[in-house]
């Protein structure tokens, strides 16, 4: 009886959880169904590359980022040219702010050994770039890359009155092992995740790069997130003062995951930081903790030997199934993603353990996070 009464308690939440990722993925599907048709309404009635309703500008907080600045900085040209674009080369010691000038951004260098992080060094950018007196700021990492329509999408949610939004975020290589096909898979969770929470009229999660903020909510709200989770304190930020993200699907925000296992784990212990504090919600934010829960509740019911909890586990079984193989179709499978995929339960189990640490453990300071192709090391 004891053992039955332990597995209902885990059944709870599980079906709860997977409930909540199963109504928002419908939701999204939803939404992303209406979006698609109205984007082939929109090409069929006006020709590309038209010019944008609001002013904007573009921030780029880059600590060495040499190698990969020029791409980013580039992809915003090609989505609007007239757009400027601005470069915090923050504590760099390579040619960051060198490459970010030849490629015609406006470049602000920052040295603050003792202040060190994204969140500072869009604190010491954003007052440039809001004397411009542009409408809107938009926050793009330095690894990743704007979609051709991003402009446009963004000129039609703050047509509709908002203040901030957040883009679609895509994982761009999806075949770099089980750490690339699993942070792809996550991606497409996410954004259906989020295109359902703002069908249903909830304020979606900031994501740290694809972030488009309008001028006077910046400036009525500073900036304010200078920890390891930066976007995630500014999110609980605007969410105490009433201020709801959207989620504009049609803004693609695309950056390589980390390929390799030990940077994926050492990217997600700073990210854990965005649950603090540990509670029951947050927790149901960690895909890899709640597949973990969600296997050892199946495993207890089994135990029981019941038939009416068999039935029940059945139930957050066919839910998740259902979200992931949505989310799998979508990446697209290969043969050699299949056989990734048949090794990602290790790499879920190993960052589930990140997510519980998290609870007994304080967040880890800022860490920039290795590129693609540079070495795993600490960071300076």
């Amino acid at each position: 009886m004891l053992v039955a009464a332990i597995c209902v308690l885990f059944l709870v939440p599980a079906t709860v959880v997977a409930g909540a990722y199963a109504l928002y993925t419908l939701a999204g599907l939803r939404i992303g169904f209406h979006s698609r048709r109205a984007e082939v309404k929109r090409r069929a009635e006006r020709p590309a590359g038209g010019s944008s309703q609001f002013s904007y500008a573009v921030l780029i907080p880059a600590y060495n980022e040499a190698l990969g600045i020029a791409s980013a900085i580039r992809s915003v040209r090609r989505a609007n040219a007239g757009i400027s674009v601005f470069v915090v080369a923050d504590n760099c010691t390579d040619a960051t702010a060198a490459v970010a000038r030849d490629n015609g951004a406006v470049v602000l260098e920052r040295f603050d050994l003792a202040r060190r992080g994204k969140g500072h060094a869009l604190a010491f950018g954003l007052p440039s770039v809001l004397d411009m007196q542009v409408n809107v700021v938009v926050i793009l990492d330095a690894d990743c890359t704007l979609s051709e329509g991003t402009f446009a999408a963004f000129d039609r949610a703050f047509a509709t009155g908002a203040e901030a939004l957040q883009a679609t975020l895509r994982s761009a290589n999806p075949d770099a092992g089980p750490a690339g096909l699993a942070a792809a898979v996550g991606c497409e969770i996410d954004a259906a995740t989020a295109a359902g929470q703002d069908c249903l009229g909830r304020s979606v999660p900031l994501r740290g790069t694809g972030m488009a903020f309008t001028s006077n909510l910046l400036r009525r709200i500073p900036w304010e997130g200078f920890g390891p989770a930066e976007d995630a304190e500014y999110d609980r930020t605007l969410a105490a003062a009433g201020v709801r993200v959207r989620f504009v699907p049609d803004a693609v925000v695309s950056s390589d995951a980390p390929p390799d296992t030990a940077i994926l784990l050492r990217q997600r212990r700073r990210w854990r930081a965005a649950l603090s504090p540990i509670t029951v919600r947050t927790l149901a934010t960690s895909k890899p903790f709640v597949l973990l829960h969600l296997a050892a509740t199946v495993l207890a019911s089994e135990g029981t030997g019941l038939p009416a909890l068999l039935i029940w586990a059945a139930v957050p079984v066919v839910l998740t199934g259902f979200i992931y193989l949505r989310a799998v179709c979508e990446v697209g499978l290969t043969r050699s993603r299949i056989w990734n995929l048949l090794k990602i339960p290790v790499l879920v189990f190993r960052l589930a353990g990140v997510t519980a640490a998290g609870a007994v453990a304080a967040p880890v300071g800022w860490d920039r996070t290795p590129r693609p192709g540079e070495p795993c090391r600490a960071a300076a």
